[in-house]
């Protein structure tokens, strides 16, 4: 099985799209006739996203467009835009890097089955990868730490 970390942009949607067309795909089935797609989504709604309601806008109606055609997978939605604001907010001068990937390695940890592996579909000019070396390295650690042993995919590095 596999978690993606989908924020509802396009290079998250890009994969699950990808994916539901490979899974259809196989299984010969009829767009029409209701499918359960094995793969499980994970959105997350953050403060230091601007467009984060945007995204969780996109999710919603993603998931409607593959709903109303019978495709269907498991998703939950977990939601950092209430509560206390942390002290590395990189809006307010607080830090410089990406917060995102740490956040979301974080979160994901909490969803995260033992054998599952975690898709983080980052385009291949995204600033995250050059912190790549530290976001995989942060996933190392929290794997070893919680004794799962998926591992951390990248489809869209390249």
């Amino acid at each position: 099985m596999t978690l993606l970390l989908w924020s509802g942009g396009c290079d998250s949607t890009l994969y699950l799209a990808t994916y539901i067309a490979n899974e259809v795909g196989k299984k010969k089935t009829s767009i029409n006739k209701p499918k359960r797609i094995s793969l499980r989504t994970l959105g997350i709604s953050h403060f230091n996203v601007r467009s984060s309601v945007k995204q969780l806008e996109a999710r919603t109606s993603i998931l409607k467009h593959y709903g109303d055609m019978g495709i269907t997978w498991e998703h939950t939605e977990f939601d950092l835009r209430y509560g206390p604001r942390w002290d590395f907010d990189c809006y307010e001068g607080g830090c410089s890097g990406l917060t995102q990937p740490s956040i979301w390695i974080g979160v994901a940890s909490m969803f995260l089955r033992k054998e599952e592996d975690l898709v983080l579909s980052y385009i291949k000019t995204d600033d995250v990868w050059h912190y790549m070396d530290g976001v995989r390295q942060m996933f190392a650690g929290v794997q070893s730490i919680t004794g799962r042993t998926g591992e951390l995919k990248t489809p869209l590095e390249w």
